[in-house]
């Protein structure tokens, strides 16, 4: 995972490609030749899907063996519905890239705190 580009450059960070970049982290995942092997096949069918950090967290920590309940989706076990939205993958509005529905912003906006809650990280 990277970070999020080119923040030095304040015009930059104005634009709507800057914006997209900061918001948009690169992401790249390499595997081992057993782990390729394992979940190769789903993580091809992922690659161009939507996944937030909470799936990326939840992967890693399954990865090291952590035993607890998780927000995210394991997309090296499950594929990743195509129509997934920035509002059920848990990523707030001002992060998502997708076109917004009035309906998703009225749910977001509705729940907003149970997301927050939920991703809030326990003491």
């Amino acid at each position: 995972m990277s970070d999020h580009g080119n923040n030095a450059n304040l015009f930059f960070k104005g634009t709507a490609s800057g914006k997209i970049e900061l918001a948009n982290p690169f992401f790249m995942m390499l595997l081992s030749e057993n782990n390729s092997a394992k979940y190769g096949n789903h993580l091809l069918k992922n690659q161009q899907k939507l996944f937030s950090a909470h799936d990326v967290n939840r992967v890693i920590n399954e990865i090291i063996g952590v035993k607890k309940e998780f927000n995210g989706l394991n997309f090296l076990l499950h594929e990743l519905d195509p129509l997934r939205t920035c509002g059920n993958a848990l990523i707030p509005p001002e992060f998502c890239r997708c076109y917004h529905s009035q309906e998703e912003i009225e749910y977001f906006e509705k729940h907003r705190y149970d997301f927050e809650e939920r991703a809030t990280p326990p003491n």
